[in-house]
């Protein structure tokens, strides 16, 4: 007896893609690496991330925001294609937020949503003009001493009453009683929240609020999304047992040991 044949599952949008455009931005001789994908509307600007998540797992969200959006993204300066200038003062904030501006230029970018996460979120806000000119504030950053309360009654009363809070980080990174304020008296358009200052409890003086939408922490619960975090999760394994590096290691969790057996 013949066993069917396995039914392969496609993979399209959770994996990885080629870009549709790429090219290079040279400030002060240092050369930026930068890549677009999708033609959708509107624009994405995906900052690069850090040393604690790798490139490839931020760079693997391409695939499906590329189904629907016009994606631009580009290698940080130290990282990826990009130079790796020997000078400390080379990779000042002010440096980094300058390399975005060029990147947007040189992909004739005239306006983009920021996507940003760990220190990128917050070059993303600098980047936006303290908040004064965003469209949307998304927040993807870890809870830290530095991040609680990242957004509060200065930072709401600094955006624009047209302009949107969303948060799929952690609770306590927003003063919700400051949010529920500046939504009351239309500081700001309106607010979507996925996690809770005091989660599971949610600020009384946003329950009744017709300019807010409240989801229980799933907000990654897609078909997309969760597929894509199963795929990842198998590749890393298999890249692991291979004897290749993880696609997605913790920060210095994996010192790979060329004279090692594996």
């Amino acid at each position: 007896m013949i066993a069917d044949e396995p039914v392969v599952q496609p993979r399209d949008g959770t994996r990885a893609m080629e870009p549709a455009e790429t090219g290079y931005v040279i400030r002060d001789g240092v050369r930026i690496a930068w890549e677009r994908y999708g033609d959708g509307s509107p624009t994405i600007l995906l900052m690069p991330t850090w040393s604690i998540i790798h490139s490839r797992h931020w760079k693997g969200q391409i695939a499906y925001l590329a189904r629907h959006f016009r994606v631009v993204t580009f290698d940080g300066r130290g990282n990826g294609r990009s130079d790796r200038p020997l000078d400390p003062e080379a990779y000042r904030g002010e440096q980094f937020m300058d390399d975005a501006i060029a990147v947007l230029d040189a992909s004739g970018t005239d306006r983009a949503v920021l996507a940003g996460l760990s220190m990128g979120s917050g070059y993303a806000l600098r980047l936006a003009e303290t908040l004064a000119s965003a469209d949307v504030v998304a927040l993807h950053v870890p809870l830290t001493q530095e991040t609680k309360h990242l957004i509060g009654r200065r930072e709401l009363a600094l955006m624009k009453p047209t302009a949107y809070l969303i948060n799929v980080a952690r609770g306590p990174v927003v003063d919700e009683g400051a949010l529920a304020h500046a939504l009351g008296a239309g500081l700001i358009a309106g607010a979507g929240l996925d996690v809770y200052e005091q989660e599971p409890t949610v600020h009384a003086g946003l329950l009744d609020l017709p300019n807010v939408v409240l989801s229980p922490h799933l907000g990654s619960a897609t078909h997309e999304t969760r597929t894509a975090m199963a795929q990842l999760a198998a590749d890393n394994v298999a890249a692991f047992v291979s004897g290749r590096p993880p696609l997605t290691p913790v920060a210095g969790s994996y010192l790979p040991d060329a004279g090692a057996d594996r």
